[in-house]
């Protein structure tokens, strides 16, 4: 899985589940800002850790890998 195959994925679990940006902030105690980021990947952008931490708490799995590199 790639950088951007994980912004995709957290896209993609979000909307599965029915929640808005808004919403994940919410949970997370984050912004809607750094979850659109975390959905639209850009190279170097450092979200890759924020983009775990979503998928964690929206599925309820650990994320493991070997993956990408931590940014």
């Amino acid at each position: 899985m790639t950088k951007s195959d994980l912004a995709d994925r957290v896209r993609e679990v979000r909307t599965e589940q029915g929640l808005t940006q808004q919403e994940v902030a919410d949970r997370l105690g984050k912004t809607i800002q750094a979850v659109s980021k975390a959905e639209n990947y850009t190279p170097k952008d450092g979200m890759t850790g924020f983009r775990i931490t979503i998928l964690e708490e929206l599925t309820g799995e650990e994320v493991r890998g070997p993956l990408y590199e931590m940014d």
